[in-house]
């Protein structure tokens, strides 16, 4: 009888620590769900899209080659 009360023991011991570990995975793994939620929020409000930024450059070069076409018929040019 002995033995089966410290088999008994022993094992309510173990589920208690394998409980626990599952636990604090549990948590970990919300808080990091939560976290990477956030840092998504943040990225989409911070970050400029690709294809908007490739769109803005555009623009950007167009303008760019009307000032090098004026400064390159500029009638003053040596």
């Amino acid at each position: 009888m002995e033995a089966l009360s410290l088999f008994q023991a022993l094992l309510a011991i173990a589920v208690s620590v394998a409980g626990w570990f599952l636990r604090s995975l549990w948590t970990n793994q919300t808080a990091l769900e939560k976290t990477l939620m956030q840092h998504q929020m943040e990225v989409a409000e911070k970050y400029v899209r690709k294809d908007d930024y490739r769109v803005d450059l555009q623009e950007v070069k167009a303008m760019l080659d009307k000032i090098f076409t004026l400064l390159n018929t500029k009638a003053d040019k040596p």
